[in-house]
């Protein structure tokens, strides 16, 4: 309602500004619009790419789609306004009445399209779903995300139906805004529809995800619809199409499933719980029927991801409640997903195009196809002629392959092995969530705590306390590390010379990568932070959605000085076995007597 107030007033102000100065000069302005307008939907993905490209910062990624386009649109309007006044420095005058009533109009076209883009922009940045009371897309009591009621004024729609049809007419281009966006007005809206009252990431960067595999279940079999939506044991999932229909009816009965497998990064991960969120609008499979016209856009309705995070084993699950969401569990790093879309069968049969996850557009238009005695391409299909058939292969561990394939393969070879006692403070490698010396919260800035005074997120580099025995009150005494109930954190001392995991040890001086602990069934969790101490200098680093990339980015040592302390923070899922450590593909040590982590440790 409010979004909507604030559109009616921005269209009513400015039409009667441009009342006031004329219809001649409100005209040029309206042109001056709609230039700048086809300006910023030509160049605002490629302008948000090299952005997004050339930073991983958080913030600026929760604003690049969507600032891009607002800011070339108010760019190119200024600088058109300016040339526009200095090549026509004078005004055409007419009747009262005409100046009135046509500068008034052309002012309320032109306010109507800027404030079109501007709620388009405003949609792809990280804001509430609700954001001044406009939610365009709802999750209804079925699962499925739907169009709802618009603005009341509906500039966004409206602006995105003219750039479109544009974009095909007057401004047409190979690789039309039509073409691409067949939901431009509510793309925005969809990457943050999730959850109610937590505001997750709306953009990703294209190193967050990677295509791993794609399967379809009854494209090449006639299967009736209605058994994509039973599952055994379960009650008939109710599938609509985004306009609101019955998918049974809208699809004339006649239908298959198209899944496209995926890979998150860390950076997918949200901050505090380090949770990464599948939910149904997060991902858009655009497809074509090879007739140029407009790609038609799809949703999810199921997805196959890690069912729980002491195994790799995979489950399905079925968008089918209210706000529906799957959530990732355990700690792996590179969790794969299989979003699953109920697509019609058409003739010209559609196939897939792309896929659109959280503004990262990834190419389906020319897979693989699966050869059985070859290595599993990266984008091989797999075909199942029933669901059932998919069911198994999910149940079997087939399209776990996937995930295998993109797991950092490690040479152990000349890897030490070494005994460990995790109970034993004075050892390497230990299982605990605290730390010490404690911290004082009052003298410590960058970190975010929760409501035990435990570390959840952040930075912080400060100096010694001086004396290591000192009294902190115990509101103020920081001396842990917060998780989720399934997680486990565990500490690794790298520093010191002899130290048969540390950082200046020969295997790891010439190994390059991230710093990972690795379970028995092969699984890998990353670093997520360190301790470090010396003489002048106290650094803490906790980020469990931005783990360690790269060795680089840990605190220097030196074999000369005896200062330093360096302590590497894991966090690995509950009832997992850690065998080995390693830096990216090179085990750096493995463990004689490997660490089963099935005590849980305090949560948040």
């Amino acid at each position: 309602m409010i979004m909507s107030l604030i559109v009616i007033a921005a269209i009513g102000v400015l039409a009667y500004l441009w009342s006031a100065r004329g219809f001649f000069s409100g005209f040029l302005h309206l042109i001056n619009v709609l230039a700048a307008g086809a300006i910023a939907f030509a160049f605002w993905e490629l302008v948000a790419g090299a952005v997004l490209g050339a930073t991983d910062s958080r913030l600026i990624t929760d604003i690049a789609i969507g600032g891009s386009l607002i800011l070339l649109f108010a760019v190119t309007l200024t600088v058109l306004h300016l040339a526009v006044t200095a090549l026509v420095p004078g005004n055409l005058v007419l009747k009262p009445a005409h100046d009135l009533i046509g500068g008034g109009l052309c002012g309320a076209a032109a306010a109507f399209v800027s404030m079109g883009i501007l709620v388009i922009g405003l949609s792809h940045v990280r804001l509430p779903r609700d954001f001044l009371g406009y939610r365009p897309v709802v999750s209804d009591s079925s699962g499925s995300v739907v169009r709802s009621a618009g603005l009341w004024v509906p500039a966004d729609r409206l602006t995105a139906a003219l750039y479109r049809q544009l974009s095909v007419t007057a401004f047409s281009t190979a690789d039309s805004l039509a073409y691409w966006h067949p939901l431009l007005a509510e793309r925005g809206h969809l990457n943050r529809s999730a959850t109610k009252d937590a505001v997750l990431k709306s953009t990703l960067l294209p190193a967050d995800v990677t295509l791993v595999g794609r399967y379809t279940v009854g494209r090449q079999s006639d299967v009736p619809l209605a058994q994509f939506l039973a599952e055994p044991g379960q009650a008939r999932q109710n599938v609509k199409a985004f306009d609101g229909s019955d998918a049974t009816t809208a699809y004339g009965g006649q239908a298959y499933v198209e899944a496209v497998g995926l890979v998150f990064g860390s950076g997918a991960r949200e901050p505090g719980n380090s949770q990464i969120i599948y939910a149904p609008g997060h991902a858009v499979l655009l497809m074509s029927r090879g007739d140029g016209s407009p790609l038609e856009a799809f949703l999810p309705f199921g997805l196959v991801s890690q069912a729980e995070g002491s195994t790799q084993n995979l489950g399905r699950w079925r968008f089918d409640g209210q706000d529906a969401f799957v959530a990732s569990v355990g700690a792996a790093a590179n969790p794969v997903v299989f979003y699953e879309f109920l697509v019609p069968k058409t003739n010209p049969p559609l196939s897939p195009v792309a896929l659109d996850v959280r503004g990262v557009r990834i190419d389906l238009s020319t897979p693989q196809t699966r050869n059985t005695t070859q290595p599993t391409p990266i984008t091989a299909i797999d075909e199942f002629p029933t669901p059932s058939d998919r069911l198994d292969a999910v149940a079997s561990g087939l399209l776990r392959e996937q995930a295998v394939a993109q797991r950092t393969a490690l040479d152990a070879t000349g890897a030490p092995v070494v005994s460990v006692n995790p109970t034993n403070l004075q050892e390497a490698l230990r299982v605990s969530q605290a730390f010490f010396p404690a911290l004082n919260k009052g003298v410590i800035s960058g970190l975010t705590f929760d409501d035990n005074n435990r570390i959840i997120d952040g930075e912080w580099v400060g100096r010694p306390a001086g004396g290591q025995s000192q009294v902190i009150d115990r509101n103020l005494r920081v001396a842990e590390f917060g998780k989720p109930s399934d997680i486990v954190i565990i500490q690794l001392n790298v520093s010191g010379r002899g130290n048969d995991f540390g950082l200046l040890s020969a295997r790891s001086g010439e190994a390059s990568g991230a710093p990972l602990l690795v379970a028995a069934d092969g699984q890998q969790f990353e670093c997520v932070g360190w301790l470090y101490e010396a003489a002048t200098e106290v650094r803490v680093r906790y980020t469990p959605s931005r783990p360690v990339r790269q060795k680089s980015e840990l605190p220097s040592l030196s074999s000369t000085r005896d200062d330093q302390k360096l302590v590497l923070i894991f966090r690995a899922a509950l009832n997992t076995t850690i065998t080995s450590y390693a830096i990216g593909s090179t085990v750096i040590a493995t463990l004689e007597r490997p660490i089963e982590l099935n005590t849980r440790q305090g949560t948040r």
